[in-house]
């Protein structure tokens, strides 16, 4: 009898029987399967544990970014906080700057009188009355009483202008005779009656016409405008709010 360590593989399967040789290749395909299953397990667990680490390390930037976000957010807010403030400094600085510019053209204004003065002083207060939100200040309207003997040639060219806005005809204003002064009771007028009553209607509707201007800012305090200006305001259109 052949000794089995001594045969070649060949020799060794052609002297088995049909049972063994298939009891053979089978436990041979096991222990290959096996060893294929184990190779596939120790792939899938040093795979796994790679995925964990990146899980934990993914984890660790996330936590990380969480907390620079937090951070950021914050100094987000701060910076915002501060800015807001920068700004509430500056409005309030030039509102203090709007006031005291507006008390020195009315200085100006009683110092120079005048048209060119009028003028002026009329066109900063339509700058300040168009920014009355931003500015911080209201004005108020009101009633000018006026006169009828103030009714004619004599008037000043804004109430003209105004009474030419309203309807009424510059030139019969104009020819409205001055009313007489005289102590005696008994002297005649020195308009007639149709002449009376217009410059009663025209009297009547400037007081209607809220010609008055009083600046009000922010701190409280008020500021009658003069009646020039308060009246150059009135008949400039772009003086309104916006």
């Amino acid at each position: 009898m052949t000794d089995p360590g001594k045969m070649w593989i060949g020799q060794l399967v052609a002297s088995m029987r049909p049972a063994h040789l298939w009891a053979v290749l089978g436990a041979i395909a096991a222990i290959a399967g096996g060893a294929f299953y184990l190779g596939e397990l120790k792939e899938q667990t040093s795979s796994q544990a790679e995925l964990n680490k990146k899980d934990q390390k993914l984890a660790v930037l996330q936590s990380n970014l969480s907390t620079q976000t937090e951070k950021t957010a914050g100094v987000e807010a701060s910076l915002k906080e501060a800015a807001d403030l920068i700004n509430a400094q500056r409005r309030h600085q030039k509102m203090l700057e709007m006031k005291a510019e507006f008390l020195n053209r009315y200085v100006s204004y009683y110092s120079a009188r005048g048209t060119q003065a009028t003028k002026l002083f009329a066109d900063f207060v339509c700058v300040l009355w168009r920014n009355a939100q931003e500015n911080r200040l209201s004005m108020d309207l009101g009633g000018m009483e006026i006169k009828p003997d103030r009714i004619g040639r004599q008037m000043l060219p804004q109430l003209l202008q105004i009474l030419a806005n309203m309807g009424f005809d510059p030139n019969e204003i104009m020819d409205l005779p001055p009313p007489r002064v005289s102590r005696n009771p008994n002297a005649p007028p020195n308009r007639t009656v149709q002449e009376a009553a217009l410059a009663e209607r025209a009297a009547a509707s400037l007081a209607k016409a809220q010609l008055t201007k009083t600046i009000t800012f922010f701190d409280g305090t008020a500021y009658r405008l003069p009646d020039r200006v308060a009246m150059e305001v009135h008949l400039r259109e772009d003086c309104a709010p916006r």
